[in-house]
């Protein structure tokens, strides 16, 4: 067991020493009493939240270990951000009151957990070529405060550090290759110390053996407005872009639809599509025309935003399911009801497992892709109403209702469908950045908000290097 430094937060001189000296330092007397609560409370509900959804074995962090990801929405974490007896300490570590907060979330491992590899929250972002700087060379340009929820001791799985690490160029071994006693370097300490800690000092999780989590919270923050860690933009847009205002129009139209999560939308949007599409078909016998088409397609839309948004998972698959059985029913019909009960169930089945596929693809696909597919999406349904209805009006009034009119209505929305599909998938500027645990590549839209994304790979929050995450 380390043996630490309990500084009051008051000794901002001694805190700032023991920082510069070992990496890290634990500071008490940060949170009041009921700030305390307060935070503790936040934190047992959103572990409650995600254990429920994630299993222990599919945690990503390995076996029963978390990461909270980005929380800096939930006025528990917001709380963490600038409290006034922690901001004097990190502007004496800097020298300077200009930094910004990046974001909070944290981490928290439940019992069975094991020990977790050394590593640090922090690659090298500059690959000077002569190998005569190094981010490890220079001051951190990134500090984590963690909050302990829970008093962390050895037999809970506590937070492990190898103090000086943070000005190494060396990397940290493997686990089986570590010395004894680093695994038993442990920093114990009671519920509600903060752990001011340099991002690229080398440390780990160890085994949780007690019945009860182990909870760890967290804020983030960089010096000035450094942008450090961020991988060179690629822009995907040409010299000179004759979509460029009918790409911001996309982008408004994706921001009313969904203000957070770009992978629900696409979701609800390929609900929608399935959902107005099938009603379509299903109707096409007394209808066939492509208003109604465009009617239907719009209100399978809206249930399908609704459905997706509401359920989940669940609704996801419901719908798919659904739609494939009564794609069946409806062509089994054909031959009789019997057949109709056999192809719906076949239907029904096959549809489900279609959207089991679909649902993974989505989650393992790059952000930026995730984004332009969005665009392409909404750029497929809007384009032709866009492009068609104007036609379909002047045709109108020119020569009434004819077939002649509603062909140029079909041709012009078929070639505002492909021109609103390949904007939309034209529309977003790409950035590669690399995880902090995993070290794969994912491309995220460029000056994407800090924190909002996380590895397709491990599920990891991809802010490590220079938010408000644990590390661990």
């Amino acid at each position: 067991m380390l043996d630490i430094e309990l500084v009051p937060c008051a000794n901002v001189e001694r805190a700032t020493e023991i920082f510069l000296r070992g990496g890290f330092v634990a500071v008490e007397g940060v949170l009041a009493p009921e700030q305390l609560v307060y935070a503790q409370e936040g934190a047992r509900r959103v572990v409650e939240e995600q254990t429920s959804a994630t299993s222990f074995d599919k945690a990503n962090r390995g076996y029963a270990r978390y990461s909270f990801g980005q929380q800096v929405h939930h006025p528990e974490w917001a709380m963490l951000v600038d409290l006034p007896t922690i901001l004097p300490i990190i502007g004496s570590i800097w020298d300077n009151d200009d930094f910004t907060a990046t974001g909070a979330g944290g981490d928290y491992s439940l019992p069975g957990a094991d020990v977790q590899h050394l590593h640090s929250d922090m690659r090298d972002p500059f690959n000077d070529p002569l190998q005569q700087v190094n981010i490890f060379d220079m001051p951190t340009p990134f500090i984590v405060v963690n909050y302990l929820m829970t008093e962390f001791a050895e037999v809970n799985g506590a937070i492990r550090f190898v103090p000086g690490t943070q000005r190494t160029r060396l990397r940290p071994p493997a686990l089986e290759d570590e010395p004894e006693h680093w695994k038993r370097s442990i920093a114990c300490a009671p519920a509600g110390t903060a752990i001011v800690r340099d991002v690229r000092c080398w440390h780990g999780g160890t085994p949780n053996r007690s019945d009860a989590a182990r909870i760890m919270t967290s804020a983030g923050c960089c010096v000035g407005g450094s942008s450090i860690g961020r991988a060179r933009s690629t822009s995907m847009r040409d010299p000179v872009d004759v979509f460029f205002y009918l790409r911001r129009l996309i982008g408004r139209l994706r921001e009313m639809l969904a203000v957070s999560d770009s992978r629900l939308l696409l979701r609800q949007l390929l609900a929608a599509l399935l959902m107005g599409n099938t009603a379509f078909w299903g109707g096409a016998w007394f209808i066939g025309s492509l208003m109604a088409l465009l009617a239907i397609l719009a209100l399978g839309l809206v249930v399908g935003v609704r459905a997706v948004d509401y359920g989940g998972r669940v609704a996801w698959l419901s719908i798919f399911s659904i739609l494939g059985g009564m794609i069946g029913a409806l062509l089994g019909y054909l031959e009789g009801a019997f057949y109709a009960l056999i192809w719906g169930i076949l239907g029904l089945v096959a549809n489900a497992g279609l959207g089991a596929i679909i649902w993974h693809r989505i989650e393992r696909m790059h952000e930026a892709t995730v984004m332009r597919s969005v665009n392409a999406i909404i750029g497929l349904c809007t384009m032709p109403v866009l492009v068609s209805l104007p036609l379909g009006f002047m045709g109108l009034i020119d020569l009434g209702y004819s077939d002649d009119v509603f062909g140029v209505m079909a041709f012009a929305a078929v070639l505002g469908a492909g021109i609103g599909f390949i904007t939309g998938l034209r529309s977003v500027d790409s950035t590669t950045i690399d995880c902090s645990e995993c070290g794969e590549a994912n491309e995220i839209p460029a000056d994407a908000p800090i924190g909002q994304y996380r590895c397709r790979f491990c599920a990891d929050s991809l802010d490590e290097r220079y938010a408000g995450d644990s590390g661990m």
